[in-house]
């Protein structure tokens, strides 16, 4: 079992709830998401997994061994977690902080102690294959929204983990990055790597999850199971808040049916 969460509470600096109970996993290979609406928790569920955040209840464990502010003071254990574990947040501005596209790449292995030469290997490989080498020596915060979230995959990649953690990952692209977003994911889920993804962009979810954990607005988890099945429910869409009703008049006669919530429909596009 990669991850195994088990009765989380997590709780806000206000003492109000993040996550009331939650319980999750995924096994390696899988492709998992966590859906809900904003606020729900699910981010906050990708920062426990990351070991960035810590329950004040329940237990978390990974690969194994439990997950915790302790383990993590271990350098060798917290060392090895991270090269396994690579988190691509939601916004690419709080991800990418060098001065170049091609020292963010590398500044993942140099913290793992590669030599230069496979540095340099690792970074001309994945630029490669995100067909980034024409930025390379450009700033992050000069690019394209679209392609700040390829430099973002990027320095994740660059790590080569075993798990990759992504927030909202197609949040804010235009349609042509939404889509090469999803055949990246498909790809490195095909290649091995285990995916976990948070969304609430219902259009992706049967191509980059094979199992889906819906949260509802009361941070607990409301349904889990496999998308054909449970995105299919329009009643549990709505409790989850991840669609609603719509009500049309036609002259005298008026019905009502569920609008499904959408990434497209709520950012503003950027540029690949």
């Amino acid at each position: 079992m990669v991850f195994e969460v088990k009765d989380v509470v997590y709780k806000y600096a206000d003492d109000s709830p993040a996550l009331d109970g939650v319980s999750f996993r995924a096994k390696a290979g899988e492709k998992v998401a966590i859906l809900g609406a904003n606020g729900s928790g699910k981010s906050t569920l990708l920062h426990i997994l990351d070991g960035l955040y810590f329950p004040v209840s329940g237990s978390v464990h990974a690969f194994g061994r439990p997950l915790t502010e302790e383990s993590l003071h271990d350098m060798s254990l917290a060392k090895e977690f991270r090269r396994r574990v690579g988190f691509v947040f939601q916004n690419p501005d709080v991800q990418l902080f060098s001065s170049t596209v091609w020292d963010e790449v590398a500044f993942g292995p140099l913290q793992l102690g590669l030599t230069d030469s496979e540095v340099s290997r690792r970074v001309n490989d994945v630029l490669e294959m995100l067909n980034l080498k024409k930025v390379a020596n450009r700033h992050p915060y000069n690019l394209s929204g679209g392609e700040k979230k390829k430099v973002a995959i990027a320095s994740v990649l660059a790590c080569n983990p075993d798990v990759l953690l992504l927030d909202e990952p197609t949040a804010g692209l235009d349609p042509k990055t939404q889509a090469w977003v999803v055949d990246c994911i498909v790809g490195l889920n095909r290649a091995g790597k285990t995916i976990i993804t948070a969304t609430h962009d219902l259009s992706t979810v049967r191509e980059t999850a094979d199992r889906i954990y819906i949260l509802g607005e009361e941070h607990k988890v409301i349904a889990e199971g496999n998308p054909a099945g449970l995105l299919q429910d329009e009643e549990l869409l709505i409790r989850g808040n991840l669609a609603h009703y719509h009500v049309h008049r036609h002259g005298l006669l008026t019905h009502a049916h569920a609008h499904r919530h959408l990434t497209h429909d709520h950012h503003e596009p950027h540029d690949a």
